[in-house]
């Protein structure tokens, strides 16, 4: 009797699954979907935005893992491997298991669209959102991105250059220029993406443009044009290529490393190394050029920093808020990026006195983590562009592009040359392995203080608004 019970119950469990046949109907052919499959399609499109916009891998997994946790009865498994997410789900043993799987495009950053992904990321998690609240919210971040017009971004970016003009140089003149070729060349490359252009190719292109300026600008300095003459090419090419170097990749392929990350981590490594490629043979294509037209330009980047310390900090300002500026950033967040930036750059110019550069680096790093993470919530800014912005001028980008130009100008008859690039190679490395262990460090060890001044202020009274 007890095999025939339990060959009828198994039977009953084949034939009567748990869930009724209306729900079955409706999520594989209706034209309606389960709540289950809305809230695994918010959470995967949440994930695919932040994701393409820079945010280290392990942010985006906790995120998305608060939205399925929340709204999915059953937990789902979620893996980042370079550009592709995979959800996974399974539904017991009467149905069949439910993978998702979306490939991530890369877009230019808005620190804005981010920052508010977060707030209802923040918002589900604490239960203040039903699902479709969330998906009209999610819809609405997406059809409505708070951007600026073109000019202005095109502003913050010319300020890049501007700031490495004036930590290299404090001259008003060199900064002037600097400012004007990086606005141009961040326009040019803003129009080719629009276009679809390879961004390898883009990359050689503005950078040959960038070293033809420079070679123009000498050109008028040597045939009587007194304001241009004794002018630095390589602080124009620096200042130019600034903003195409991808020195900040360097920091999220580290970051991803350590959140063990490894796949989208080398992913990103490469890319970093295919950008930067695309530089060196801009640069190249450049000299080749300048050379025809009879301008010769001897490529030095290992520029020192200029000693005046207030040029420095105006400098890093400069760097840091229109970094902030370039993505979409509120102008409270324009500002606090750049005394963040500042206030790294102070830390790291006093822990050069006592400690080797890389210590001072993640030093500088961990104090801008701590500073992102504390002020985040309460000024609504997203902690990951605010330390970004913060750290940028630390970052070895310079130091790549010089390790990477010292190996491919290497001569047959010395190997010095090759030896210091390799050298530069792996000082950028550890550079931006310092920035990213202090960044993250100084995030970990902040998060509890934060959520204890939190709860603080959220347990003080409420007075009225006629008080």
């Amino acid at each position: 009797m007890n095999v025939i019970k339990t060959i009828q119950n198994f039977i009953k469990d084949v034939t009567d699954p748990e869930e009724s046949p209306e729900e079955l109907l409706a999520e594989r052919f209706g034209e309606t979907i389960t709540p289950n499959m809305r809230a695994l399609k918010l959470s995967m499109t949440v994930a695919d935005f932040l994701l393409s916009m820079g945010i280290p891998a392990g942010d985006v997994v906790g995120m998305s893992l608060d939205i399925t946790n929340h709204y999915c009865k059953r937990k789902v498994a979620i893996d980042i491997s370079s550009t592709i997410l995979m959800f996974s789900q399974d539904r017991g043993n009467n149905r069949e298991p439910l993978t998702l799987i979306r490939t991530s495009i890369s877009r230019p950053v808005n620190s804005t669209t981010i920052q508010s992904l977060q707030d209802m990321t923040h918002e589900i998690h604490h239960g203040k959102l039903s699902l479709a609240s969330a998906e009209k919210r999610l819809q609405s971040i997406i059809d409505n991105p708070r951007q600026y017009p073109r000019w202005l971004l095109a502003f913050g970016n010319g300020s890049i250059s501007a700031g490495i003009g004036s930590l290299l140089s404090g001259s008003l003149l060199i900064i002037a220029i600097t400012f004007v070729v990086g606005a141009i060349i961040s326009h040019i490359v803003r129009v080719f993406v629009d276009k679809l252009m390879p961004a390898f190719f883009i990359q050689v292109l503005a950078a040959t443009l960038t070293t033809v300026v420079a070679a123009f600008i000498i050109w008028l300095g040597d045939n009587g044009i007194d304001s241009f003459q004794q002018l630095d090419p390589n602080l124009i090419i620096i200042g130019g290529i600034v903003m195409l170097v991808s020195g900040l990749a360097i920091v999220g392929a580290v970051e991803d490393a350590i959140d063990e990350y490894y796949v989208t981590a080398n992913a990103r490594l490469l890319r970093v190394l295919m950008m930067t490629s695309g530089i060196i043979g801009g640069v190249i294509l450049g000299l080749y050029i300048a050379s025809k037209l009879g301008v010769d330009l001897i490529i030095d980047t290992n520029q020192p920093v200029l000693g005046l310390i207030n040029w420095q900090y105006a400098g890093a300002f400069l760097i840091a808020g229109g970094y902030a500026l370039s993505t979409h950033a509120r102008i409270k967040g324009i500002l606090l990026s750049g005394l963040t930036g500042s206030a790294g750059w102070a830390v790291y110019t006093f822990g050069q006195e006592y400690f080797t550069r890389a210590i001072a680096v993640f030093l500088a790093a961990m104090v801008v983590g701590s500073a992102a993470t504390l002020l985040s919530r309460w000024l609504r800014l997203p902690a990951t562009v605010l330390i970004t912005a913060g750290v940028i001028p630390l970052v070895p980008g310079l130091a790549l592009f010089n390790g990477l130009i010292a190996v491919i100008l290497r001569n047959s008859e010395s190997s010095a040359v090759l030896g210091s690039g390799g050298d530069l190679l792996l000082d950028a490395l550890m550079l931006a392995l310092a920035i990213a262990a202090g960044a993250s460090i100084g995030r970990l060890t902040t998060r509890p203080v934060r959520r204890t001044l939190v709860r603080a202020q959220n347990s003080l009274p409420m007075r009225k608004l006629s008080e």
